[in-house]
């Protein structure tokens, strides 16, 4: 079971977009040398524009670009970051956040 997964809220916490919430759309998983990276796209955070040739002449268009899930903080119904921590419940393992103690 994994801390951030798809259709969490986040605060972005470093970085030029720090101070940003968005929701968890695509958690990316890669191997690059050894060493294991875990990344997020998070829908309106760190767009991008780049120019899409057509036949007309060009366009631009936008596209999100992953994230370090270590920039990201999760955040609770409230609105306060809240790290994250898993207990058993009916047998299942289940994530809690560890500020208030209540499921995710």
């Amino acid at each position: 079971m994994r801390k951030i997964v798809s259709g969490d809220q986040v605060r972005v916490i470093s970085g030029s977009e720090a101070g940003k919430v968005g929701i968890v759309r695509k958690v990316l998983y890669s191997s690059v040398g050894g060493k294991k990276e875990v990344r997020v796209i998070i829908s309106d955070v760190n767009v991008r524009r780049f120019i899409k040739k057509t036949q007309a002449g060009k366009k631009f268009d936008t596209r999100p670009y992953p994230i370090a899930v270590s920039n990201i903080a999760l955040l609770t119904g409230d609105g306060f970051i809240s790290k994250v921590g898993f207990k058993l419940k009916d047998g299942a393992k289940r994530r809690i956040f560890k500020r208030t103690a209540e499921f995710v």
